[in-house]
């Protein structure tokens, strides 16, 4: 479980929807909040596609507020999609980056080769 709570997308998409309808179900519910904001899919599909950036580096990619950005990386944190990581520069500097899941890229693949 997350820090909200909730399990992790990715963890419930592995389980298999015969042995449970209602995992299936919550999957599907998350998947579709998620998909409710066109900035967190962006998101997500930049950090697939170019790897870890920091949240300027994402706004700025995006054409998009920090405001914006920061709120749909903490959702996506919260579905377990993303992680985050700090690079410590010196004794008081700290560098934040995120990251998508590492098996979040093949998944994506496949459901939009499916979706086809």
């Amino acid at each position: 479980m997350d820090r909200s709570g909730s399990k992790s997308v990715l963890n419930l998409g592995k389980a298999k929807c015969a042995s449970s309808v209602e995992q299936c179900r919550h999957v599907l519910v998350l998947l579709v909040n998620l998909l409710r904001d066109d900035i967190r899919v962006a998101v997500l599909l930049e950090l697939v596609a170019q790897g870890p950036c920091s949240l300027s580096s994402l706004a700025r990619r995006l054409r998009v507020g920090h405001r914006k950005v920061g709120r749909a990386l903490k959702q996506l944190e919260s579905f377990g999609l993303i992680h985050t990581h700090l690079i410590s520069v010196g004794k008081s500097r700290k560098y934040k980056y995120y990251s998508a899941e590492e098996n979040l890229e093949s998944i994506l693949k496949e459901v939009l080769s499916s979706s086809s």
